[in-house]
């Protein structure tokens, strides 16, 4: 038989509360940094950026 106390309890909820709040925090402050570029004058040129894993070149 399983005994529970208060004590124990409310430690246990506190724990997953901590938890919960910790990990919602986070994914809150998840921004996407981006980094700023300028485009470089080039006249009709393409420029191809290769999108691939380096090992599979």
């Amino acid at each position: 038989m399983i005994i529970l106390h208060k004590k124990r309890l409310l430690l246990c909820a506190y724990f997953i509360g901590i938890s919960l709040f910790t990990c919602f925090y986070s994914v809150a402050n998840f921004k996407q940094q981006s980094i700023e570029t300028m485009a470089t004058p080039v006249s009709d040129k393409v420029i191809v950026l290769d999108a691939r894993p380096w090992p599979s070149r």
